[in-house]
């Protein structure tokens, strides 16, 4: 099975959009725990309504045209939202913001090889990569950055 890379970082950045996402939508966003394929589910009134996602990426929304996911995880988080029939959201932090995209078989996307090509740290790490437009996102907030 392949090493988890997740930091105390990463579970900082999870933390904010967290609660940014229950600020905006009116719900509780909950860390899903142990691996899974999607990071938290979402939740009002003690009931699931959905999945979120959540990435960091350190550059504005727009600095390039396309924006890229592993396809393994795309296909995980579309198979997850037909299986529980619940929508399943992807949420960015860019340094410009915070943007969704819900996760659906009808936007147009289209795989490329890619991932982490810089620095590796392992044989996994490229990867087909899912790459949809970012004028399919949608802002949630200004991040005070």
């Amino acid at each position: 099975m392949r090493p988890i890379y997740e930091t105390e970082y990463d579970r900082e950045n999870e933390q904010t959009v967290f609660k940014w996402v229950g600020n905006e939508y009116g719900c509780t966003v909950l860390k899903v725990k142990g691996y899974h394929c999607c990071d938290s589910k979402i939740v009002r009134d003690g009931v699931q309504i959905g999945w979120a996602e959540v990435k960091r990426r350190h550059i504005d929304h727009n600095t390039y045209k396309w924006f890229k996911i592993s396809d393994s995880k795309w296909k995980n988080l579309l198979d997850l939202a037909e299986a529980d029939l619940l929508p399943v959201f992807l949420f960015i932090l860019f340094d410009d913001g915070l943007f969704q995209v819900p996760v659906i078989r009808q936007m147009y996307t289209k795989v490329v090889m890619g991932g982490r090509t810089k620095n590796p740290r392992d044989d996994q790490d490229i990867e087909p990569m899912r790459i949809f437009h970012v004028d399919n996102f949608r802002k949630v907030a200004s991040a005070p950055l």
